[in-house]
């Protein structure tokens, strides 16, 4: 676990596995231009980013679980935007979080990188 955190604290993509199923995690702060065309080399993608609910609340959706919103493709810009920027609004549908989501949201949280 220390070791996931320090990868993610440090702008690295961390792996999580769980009931067959896999994402890798970064930390809003570290996509940019260059993370962004190394991931989409890497593999075909389904890209989602997943926010906690307070975010989520802040962007303008209502409800009180995290939420996901789909990425045709990793976009810095976008990700910046919906996780970061403060006057920010939702501008896609909001999905279900999923328990990798979940997952993910924690490890984020715990290396104090969550938006």
């Amino acid at each position: 676990m220390e070791r996931a955190l320090s990868e993610v604290r440090a702008g690295r993509p961390v792996l999580l596995e769980a009931a067959g199923e896999r994402a890798l995690v970064l930390g809003a702060e570290a996509v940019d231009a260059e993370m962004a065309a190394a991931l989409a080399a890497s593999a075909p993608l389904r890209a989602r980013l997943a926010l906690p609910a307070p975010r989520l609340n802040r962007l303008g959706a209502s409800g009180t679980l995290p939420g996901t919103v789909a990425l045709p493709g990793i976009s810095p810009e976008r990700v910046e935007m919906l996780a970061l920027q403060v006057d920010a609004r939702i501008d896609a549908p909001v999905g279900a979080a999923e328990p990798l989501d979940i997952a993910a949201l924690e490890l984020l949280r715990l290396a104090l990188v969550l938006p």
